[in-house]
């Protein structure tokens, strides 16, 4: 019986994904809330996950029009059970990020420029992620759904020390946030496109900027499962996709690629 005990606590220690072992965080710090101030003086906020080692690659999660950073609680908790650090946020005007003290701010009132000014927010959830001291701030990644896609895209555009993106129901063109330039702008990084094909715009836009896109590009267009973060949960394996993705490209120190593939069947050619 000691045995078997002894078995069961050392698995318990453990957390296994794809044959590769990682020690889990506890379940006291796993997580926490936390709040960003933007450019603007905006109050944002977030919820980060914490890596398991120090210096490990940072992933920002950004969500989609009229959504909130709880869509991604399940997505976060697998990159960081990978070794990713993970921040997701609340776009301005979204979630718990409505509240502006007295003053209650809703993104059903907001102009084009006023979604452009997003980007202030995606600023300062990269400003937190370079400031860990547990993140490596030259290797940072962004996903987005939807509106977030775009934002995602815009950013990196500007900012060369983005390494990666995955755009997920991107569109050219949502609320302002045009995608077109972006994508010249983003140059030859790596980009993951994600798309279901019955969502017309979406997967259009996705062909689109894939045809657009310079550098390392792959494109993944499923079948009947939705838009945006719907996509993750009814898409077979789409999580994963991702997640093997971003181990390419965005690889987490001590972690071995999986070798025993021949090719990526995810993986669509020019």
């Amino acid at each position: 019986m000691k045995g078997w005990f002894c078995i069961f606590l050392l698995a318990g220690c453990f957390l296994f994904y794809g044959g590769e072992v990682f020690s889990p965080a506890s379940q006291e710090d796993s997580s926490r809330d936390v709040n960003l101030t933007t450019e603007g003086n905006l109050n944002l906020v977030g919820t980060y996950y914490a890596p398991h080692k120090g210096d490990s690659p940072a992933i920002l999660l950004v969500h989609g029009m009229n959504r909130n950073r709880l869509d991604w609680e399940g997505f976060a908790r697998l990159l960081q059970g990978n070794g990713y650090g993970v921040l997701t946020i609340d776009l301005r005007g979204h979630g718990d990020s409505m509240r502006q003290g007295d003053w209650l701010m809703r993104w059903v009132s907001f102009s084009d420029e006023d979604f452009r000014r997003m980007l202030m927010d995606v600023a300062s959830g990269i400003q937190f992620l370079k400031s860990r001291a547990e993140l490596d701030p030259y290797m940072i990644g962004i996903v987005g759904t939807n509106l977030g896609a775009n934002l995602a895209l815009n950013y990196a555009s500007q900012n060369r020390q983005i390494r990666a993106v995955v755009l997920i129901s991107p569109g050219l063109n949502y609320r302002g946030v045009s995608s077109v330039g972006a994508i010249t702008s983003y140059g030859v990084r790596p980009i993951l496109l994600i798309a279901s094909e019955e969502d017309i715009y979406s997967a259009f836009s996705a062909n689109e900027l894939y045809s657009l896109a310079q550098g390392i590009k792959d494109l993944k267009l499923y079948q009947n499962v939705g838009h945006g973060n719907r996509l993750l949960r009814k898409g077979e394996g789409a999580s994963e996709v991702i997640l093997e993705w971003l181990k390419s490209h965005l690889p987490v120190q001590g972690v071995q690629k999986e070798n025993s593939r021949e090719e990526n069947p995810h993986k669509r050619q020019p």
